[in-house]
């Protein structure tokens, strides 16, 4: 997996969004459930990826706003098309290497990219595949292989929001967090 940058997010399970009863936060990668900083993309430091090279850009991407915190990202070096796995590269990233200390894996994510700019639906949590596939406290699955399963069952036609999928390992900063 490749080092894909670093964004900020806010965790809090919206109200009435439902879940599993041990689901405290959602993690997901893409930003439909729960928020992303306002106007980021203007400020033009992402990747082509659409993420940020370094924990300090993301940082200053979420502004004053405390409620965000900053995650990492590693990425499959597939990606997967109407139920099938191609070879896919993510190109000449800059992300800072290695990651910082203190980031850990909190879970796996499957997401789509239709468009080709920023990452779109992460259907664990968008599409409430939760229901199908069992996830940890994150709405994200424990295991690579259950990611690349939920990858290539989405990029079929009808199962989840259009576009190739990709899978993602989700990291966390557990000394900004307080773990």
């Amino acid at each position: 997996m490749t080092l894909a940058g670093y964004f900020p997010k806010i965790t809090a399970v919206p109200e009435g969004f439902g879940g599993p009863p041990h689901l405290a936060e959602i993690c997901s990668v893409s930003g439909c459930v729960n928020g992303e900083p306002e106007d980021w993309i203007q400020l033009w430091i992402h990747n082509d990826l659409f993420f940020f090279n370094s924990p300090d850009d993301a940082r200053r991407a979420s502004g004053d706003d405390h409620r965000f915190e900053i995650f990492a990202y590693r990425v499959l070096e597939a990606r997967f098309v109407d139920g099938r796995r191609e070879d896919w590269s993510p190109g000449d990233l800059a992300a800072v290497k290695p990651l910082p200390a203190g980031y850990a894996s909190i879970g796996f994510d499957a997401v789509s990219r239709y468009a080709g700019g920023a990452f779109d639906c992460s259907p664990l949590s968008c599409n409430y595949m939760w229901r199908e596939y069992p996830v940890n406290k994150y709405c994200l699955v424990e295991s690579l292989d259950t990611a690349t399963a939920v990858a290539e069952r989405c990029s079929q036609a009808g199962q989840a929001e259009p576009g190739p999928y990709f899978v993602f390992e989700v990291l966390r900063d557990n000394r900004e967090h307080g773990h």
